[in-house]
């Protein structure tokens, strides 16, 4: 949550240096949006330690994977890869293997799981700022991985602990279950002055935004029509087509252009065919692109007022292709002020068949550029962005649980604003608490 795991685990990797018991080298696993990430800050922090990525269509395999890494104290590598490679790492006597946002095992029957659970090493650490998303067994698999059987078997757990606590409540499980995990747990909080003097404490305000009446007439209609879809289906495809409705309402709710723009892109790849022809006969005509929607003219007033601070935004969206559109009507809208709005998109599959991933630093120096030093605040330059457009979602268009904290780290910008909220409360916290 932006409270210093990466420095803190630098910090430790140098002070193993200093001791002179840095060994053998540390695996390093993160989501592949945060590779070079890692690489960037340890050979900031840690200019001593000598860092590898395995990653990429030329990585090492084998045996001279093996020879390499004993010339490196930290190999960083993607959960991707961990499965992938899986032979090729087990075949190293680790002194460390530490997991960044950990709660990607949280599945203990994944894949990943599974694969990082094979890897032999001195010392385990899992860092995250979410290590329970939706139910204790989350917490149960993070902390299996670090004290394999220290919580029991997952069964026990569940009839122990899970069960009791989630679904009566049980005060006494719930105390004894924090006392025994409490002893391996190195919590930080935002609200703890001695670990952050300097920031200022976080407001949130919820602003109610009117429909226009063309989004209120899609917005009905829409409703209208697929409910009776809706009641004549059950099951599985109830659900689906519930969710689904979310969905398209949620875009109506943003611009009627993005529905419209959904609609078309589903009709490209079903071969031309409009796949639902309601879809196209919802679509009002559209005159004037900011005044169709009620989000868009608020959000347009509050930048308004953020820019005139000499401060920058971060704009969070669920939607790629409204990330799209809300670039070009900020560039034009903001252009006076010669500060271009950056467009970011990160897919959770990127990079996750091995290929490289292209460079962000670009995006990052003209959004947060640090002063002389690196520290403190700066003013922007005339040819830097002071809004910076987010889009985190996974392929199939569905918001990633477990993301939201990834890909937007050490930003130098005080407001963020959410156009689309996430489905889940964490995942909401998590963007608004990261500045």
């Amino acid at each position: 949550m932006g409270l210093g795991k990466t420095i803190q685990l630098i910090a430790f990797m140098l002070h193993l240096q200093e001791q002179g018991e840095l060994e053998s080298p540390t695996l390093l696993v993160c989501p592949t949006s945060v590779l070079g990430n890692w690489e960037r800050e340890v050979k900031r922090f840690g200019a001593s330690l000598r860092v590898l990525v395995h990653h990429g269509d030329k990585r090492l395999q084998g045996k001279a994977f093996a020879k390499t890494i004993k010339d490196y104290h930290l190999v960083i590598t993607s959960y991707a890869l961990v499965y992938r490679d899986e032979p090729t790492l087990k075949g190293v006597t680790w002194q460390g293997v530490v997991l960044d946002e950990a709660q990607n095992i949280k599945n203990a029957d994944s894949r990943q799981s599974q694969a990082v659970r094979q890897l032999e090493a001195e010392f385990r650490i899992a860092l995250t700022g979410t290590p329970v998303e939706n139910r204790l067994s989350e917490l149960w698999s993070i902390l299996d991985f670090l004290n394999p059987g220290y919580l029991g078997p997952r069964n026990f757990f569940q009839r122990r602990f899970a069960i009791p606590i989630e679904r009566y409540g049980d005060t006494d499980s719930l105390r004894t279950l924090r006392s025994l995990v409490q002893p391996f747990i190195l919590r930080r909080l935002k609200t703890d002055r001695t670990i952050i003097q300097d920031l200022p404490e976080k407001q949130e305000m919820t602003v109610f935004c009117g429909l226009s009446a063309e989004q209120a007439t899609l917005y009905q209609t829409l409703v209208e029509r697929s409910l009776v879809d809706i009641e004549s289906a059950d099951g599985i495809q109830r659900k689906g087509m519930i969710l689904a409705l979310i969905t398209k309402l949620k875009q109506v709710c943003n611009h009627p252009t993005l529905f419209k723009t959904d609609g078309e892109s589903a009709s490209a790849k079903s071969g031309g065919k409009k796949t639902k022809q309601a879809d196209t006969l919802l679509i009002p005509k559209l005159d004037s692109f900011e005044n169709q929607s009620g989000k868009l003219q608020r959000l347009a007033e509050m930048l308004e007022e953020v820019l005139a601070e000499g401060d920058r935004c971060l704009i969070f969206t669920q939607f790629a292709e409204w990330g799209k559109l809300l670039k070009a009507y900020l560039g034009a809208t903001i252009e006076s002020r010669s500060a271009v709005p950056l467009w970011q998109h990160v897919s959770k599959t990127t990079g996750g068949n091995g290929r490289s991933l292209p460079k962000r630093s670009p995006s990052s120096t003209h959004f947060h550029p640090l002063p002389q030093g690196g520290r403190g605040r700066v003013k922007p330059h005339p040819r830097q962005s002071c809004v910076s457009l987010r889009s985190l979602v996974e392929p199939c268009g569905r918001e990633p649980s477990h993301r939201s904290g990834v890909s937007h780290r050490a930003n130098s910008q005080r407001s963020s604003a959410q156009i689309c909220l996430h489905w889940h409360p964490g995942g909401t916290h998590s963007r608004t608490d990261r500045k």
